[in-house]
């Protein structure tokens, strides 16, 4: 920002170099000019009322000069006109044109235009402002992006010199970060001539680590009574370093879940997702952050929710092995039976006639008997062996095969003892026929 003196002795200070198109705003930020700007420098200037609309637009040649101005038919006359545009060459009025809302050029009568006149304001080049009072002033520039810049401005026109100064700040937005005062001041001669006034009571940056005030003092160098301090104030408002907090609704469902949901926020939040489904108990930690960048957090829990346990799926019990009949145990024939009763018999028949064969009758006869009788206990008791074969389970075919050997072995057994016993049977009783025939004769 330049100062310079106008004919008057007053400080004039300059916009022209601004590099981007940005918002002029008052005290309290309102819109008042939107300043655009094209090859670095400032070409037109829209002037807005209280609703942001535009009231009249100024244009400005390379060399800041007006060459033209448009007006808005903002009164109640000559309603076919929407707009009016002032043409400006070295200075003085050349033209002036007239639309309709359509944008199309349209004639009017001169009674029309006079009545239109009342619109044409004098305006002054509004790059330039001039400081007519001794006092502060603020000029406040918003770009496009939000960023905004502040120059704060003194001036004292008391002394025989005039002291002026400007605060601009580093941050200016909404921000959880330190921000720099910087100040620049100026002691400026009835010539024009501007030199640095010296700062007293700090350099000419000051850090705010917290919203509040610092005042800068400064004077003219050449002053070395401290005869005429002057003092400007900086001001910060807009830093926040407080993380936000808010609260956690739950909120049950129907299906056994809970909802956990945030709520009441101490400020304006950003956060992807408020919501938060618990499927099962534990916890959950919202995020987010305030329009500063400060992050807050909290944490939902939940211990209420009751699934049912799983009952564990019984094990697959296998389909038995189906196992083949054993072979049933061997029996004596009944013709057996009948050759051993009929030798019986006849041995008791020849018994009757000699007492010592008969003995030897009955030995024989006894030891038939037995044989007969072990016989019959073996067909009716089963061997220890075929019992315990017969208790146990068959194992596999092997064990099997093993089992039929043996039965087969032991029915060939038993059919050789007994076809011994009726061979020695019929023996004995030939032998007994043939001696008493002997002794007959």
């Amino acid at each position: 920002m330049d100062y310079e003196l106008d004919e008057n002795k007053k400080v004039v200070i300059s916009l022209d170099d601004i590099s981007e198109d940005v918002y002029l705003l008052d005290k309290n930020n309102a819109k008042i000019n939107f300043i655009e700007v094209k090859d670095g420098k400032a070409n037109k200037i829209s002037y807005l009322d209280k609703n942001s609309e535009v009231t009249k637009i100024v244009e400005v040649d390379s060399n800041g000069s007006i060459d033209k101005i448009t007006y808005k038919n903002t009164s109640n006359k000559v309603p076919q006109v929407d707009t009016f545009t002032t043409i400006i060459t070295n200075g003085e009025v050349t033209s002036e044109d007239y639309y309709d809302e359509d944008g199309k050029l349209i004639t009017i009568t001169e009674a029309e235009k006079e009545s239109l006149k009342t619109l044409n304001t004098t305006v002054s080049n509004p790059l330039e402002y001039t400081l007519e009072t001794s006092g502060d002033y603020e000029f406040k520039l918003l770009d496009k992006a939000e960023n905004l810049t502040i120059k704060s401005i003194k001036v004292n026109y008391n002394n025989d010199v005039i002291l002026a100064s400007d605060i601009s700040y580093n941050i200016t937005k909404l921000t959880n970060k330190d921000v720099d005062a910087q100040i620049n001041a100026y002691v400026i001669e009835e010539d024009g001539q501007k030199s640095n006034a010296q700062i007293l009571n700090s350099e000419t940056k000051y850090t705010f680590s917290e919203n509040g005030t610092f005042t800068f003092n400064y004077k003219n160098s050449k002053d070395k009574d401290d005869y005429n301090v002057e003092v400007h104030t900086a001001s910060v408002t807009w830093i926040d370093k407080v993380a936000p907090r808010a609260e956690v609704k739950y909120t049950a469902l129907d299906n056994g879940n809970v909802k956990a949901t945030l709520i009441n926020e101490s400020e304006a939040i950003n956060i992807i997702n408020r919501e938060y489904v618990f499927t099962e108990n534990g916890s959950f930690t919202f995020e987010f952050v305030d329009m500063a960048g400060n992050k807050g957090y909290a944490t939902a829990v939940v211990d209420s929710i009751k699934k049912e346990e799983e009952k564990p799926n019984p094990e697959p019990v296998p389909d038995p092995i189906p196992q083949p009949n054993p072979d049933p145990k061997p029996t004596l024939k009944p013709d057996d039976n009948k050759n051993n009763n009929s030798n019986s018999t006849s041995n008791k028949n020849y018994g009757s006639s000699n007492n010592t064969n008969t003995s030897n009758k009955d030995d024989i006869s006894s030891s038939d008997d037995k044989t007969s009788e072990n016989e019959n206990k073996d067909k009716d008791k089963p061997s220890k062996d075929e019992s315990s074969s017969n208790d146990k389970k068959p194992e596999g075919n092997k064990t099997e095969t093993n089992s039929r050997e043996e039965e087969k072995n032991k029915s060939s057994i038993l059919k050789y003892i007994i076809c011994i016993s009726v061979i020695i049977v019929l023996l004995v009783g030939i032998a007994y026929f043939l001696v008493n025939k002997n002794r007959a004769i």
